[in-house]
């Protein structure tokens, strides 16, 4: 591959169909969806996100590019962004273990991505998914490794290959007009990523499952078991007086929460809301 190999530019890109810079954008996006499981077992919202957009890009790849589809999919997309941008942002501002912040800043660039690719067909569009699909691969890369190198290249031989076509293709397919994602240049993070991300896709969906299966007197049954009578750690009672605030001042208070928590070592808080208290649930503690 040549050191000179750059992106297509929005120019070029808006020589394609919009259907077409749709196809180019999704397959950018699937490049660096494995990366979306480096926040390891993440709160449960993140999680069916992630399962979500999994699911849904099997579909979107062979041209389901329906409303509902791509709807659901840039929402799933949007709530993931939303928790890795955070982890990261705290990480880097905290002591977090060194290979947190990278591979936050990883999976919320990918998770971009992903919400671009799910919301906008325009040359504009597909240049920056293009570019977010790069940057979640920079965010994990050091200085030798040539996947960003691959990564352009690979993005560069799918517009070569839709700009030739003589017959408009809906396909992002590996089965379709563009074959293989890499184009013979598969890095070998890539290999061990997607490996990873397909049996973590696998457990976590397996998990959800198991949750939605469950109902309340069970869960609290269980509980009785689960739980210890006296905790290692102490829990912490925390009175806040709403006043007069707004449900969105609330829930920034509550994400700050999640971002200390985050900031001492965990993955964040999970809030359920009765008619007189909030019950904050840990995610998964390093």
């Amino acid at each position: 591959m040549s050191d000179e190999i750059k992106l297509p530019s929005k120019q070029e890109l808006s020589e394609l169909p919009a259907t077409e810079l749709g196809v180019y954008a999704l397959r950018c996006a699937l490049r660096v969806q494995p990366l979306l499981v480096l926040l390891g077992k993440p709160i449960s919202s993140y999680r069916k996100a992630v399962v979500t957009l999994s699911k849904l890009s099997e579909n979107l790849v062979y041209g389901d590019s329906t409303y509902s589809a791509n709807n659901k999919a840039s929402e799933a997309a949007m709530t993931a962004r939303s928790t890795a941008a955070r982890t990261a942002t705290v990480a880097k501002a905290s002591n977090a273990a060194a290979h947190v912040h990278p591979n936050a800043a990883a999976a919320a660039a990918a998770a971009d991505a992903a919400v671009i690719a799910t919301t906008d067909t325009s040359a504009e569009g597909a240049f920056r998914c293009a570019r977010a699909a790069v940057a979640s691969v920079k965010a994990r890369s050091t200085p030798q490794d040539q996947s960003i190198a691959n990564t352009v290249y690979a993005s560069r031989k799918d517009f070569e290959l839709l700009a030739n076509l003589k017959t408009i293709t809906t396909d992002a397919s590996e089965a379709g007009p563009l074959g293989d994602l890499w184009h013979g240049s598969t890095p070998d993070w890539y290999i061990e990523a997607k490996a990873k991300y397909d049996n973590t896709i696998a457990e976590w969906e397996g998990e959800l499952k198991e949750s939605k299966g469950r109902d309340l007197a069970q869960e609290v049954m269980d509980s009785l078991f689960e739980m210890p009578v006296f905790p290692p750690n102490p829990a912490i009672e925390l009175y806040i007086d709403p006043g007069d605030a707004k449900k969105e001042t609330i829930q920034s208070v509550l994400e700050c929460l999640s971002d200390l928590h985050i900031a001492a070592g965990g993955f964040g808080l999970e809030f359920n809301a009765d008619d007189m208290n909030i019950k904050a649930m840990e995610g998964v503690t390093k």
